[in-house]
């Protein structure tokens, strides 16, 4: 599948690329064919080498919820069942999530993101080759959403990481995971480095921080969180973890975390011990061209300080 995905994706390329030259009416060269070939065994040969590193990731959640049948998220109804029947009782109802994950230790520690086992009863890691084992996480970091889990399960094939801060924009990239669960066996998009340093509103639990961000075009889905992006030498440069999407669905703006950002933390996140990070107490804002001029200043490096939060470690410096 991977091949045949590869295959088609570089007769896209090989036609888009002949489109530039002048049309003379004659097939492709044996030049252009050898490179079209070098390309397409290039990243067959990263599909072969990083596949059996990624892993699906199944979780089972209980949910408790106070509706009687049929009553949704009507108030009105529901202070109506309470004044004649008394408290609402609950009901337990299970949730399941899918996600993905790569392999970062041989003796069985997988890397992911939080939110793809956050508030897990059970989590279940299904290998490539079909065997299946029951994950514990091992350290988590909501901030950065990382986290780490443990299989019982040894001899396994680790990914190398690669040094993220080298990436750049227009470079080759692949995306592997478990897109909506489809199968254990994981799916390999390709694409390229579309933008640096990217980053995205917090998220609902509002303690998620999503800066800094790799963008791409390589195609990630639900499913795909926690999966590696890797580079042309199969090694990882990101972990996958959101899209911007009006469908729900892949439209070409994926992001993930630099593999840097989760290097500084591996350590902690394997021994179980808790994530700490230093908190100024302030909120900043950009210096665009306009503040610099307004604060008489020669450039546009740096931030302002917008705000010094109440009893922060800012206010008692005598930050302004």
């Amino acid at each position: 599948m991977f091949k045949r995905f590869v295959y088609v994706t570089l007769q896209l390329v090989l036609a888009v690329s002949l489109c530039g030259y002048p049309h003379t009416g004659t097939a492709a060269t044996d030049g252009d064919v050898a490179v079209a070939k070098s390309l397409e065994n290039a990243f067959a040969g990263v599909a072969d080498r990083v596949g059996p590193s990624v892993v699906a990731i199944s979780t089972m959640h209980t949910a408790k919820m106070r509706s009687p049948g049929g009553m949704g998220d009507d108030e009105m109804f529901r202070q109506f069942f309470k004044d004649f029947f008394g408290d609402i009782p609950e009901r337990e109802y299970m949730q399941r999530g899918i996600g993905s994950g790569f392999i970062i230790d041989p003796d069985g520690y997988i890397l992911t993101n939080h939110h793809v086992v956050d508030g897990a009863d059970k989590i279940e890691v299904i290998l490539p080759d079909g065997r299946k084992f029951e994950g514990k996480v091992k350290g988590q970091d909501t901030r950065a959403d990382l986290a780490v889990i443990k299989i019982s399960a040894s001899n396994l094939k680790a990914l190398d990481l690669a040094d993220s801060d080298n990436v750049k924009i227009g470079q080759f990239t692949l995306a592997v995971g478990n897109p909506f669960g489809i199968s254990s066996k994981p799916t390999v998009t390709v694409g390229v480095i579309s933008a640096l340093n990217r980053s995205l509103p917090r998220s609902s639990r509002g303690d998620r921080d999503y800066s800094d961000l790799i963008q791409t075009d390589a195609a990630i889905n639900p499913g795909n969180s926690g999966g590696p992006l890797v580079d042309i030498d199969g090694k990882v440069i990101g972990i996958n973890v959101a899209i911007i999407s009006t469908t729900g669905g892949y439209q070409g703006i994926g992001f993930a975390i630099p593999i840097n950002v989760a290097k500084r933390v591996l350590g902690d996140l394997i021994s179980g011990r808790k994530v700490l990070y230093g908190w100024l107490g302030v909120n900043v804002q950009d210096l665009d061209e306009d503040l610099a001029k307004q604060f008489g200043l020669s450039g546009t490096e740096g931030v302002v300080v917008a705000k010094v939060m109440s009893g922060s470690p800012a206010e008692k410096g005598r930050m302004k």
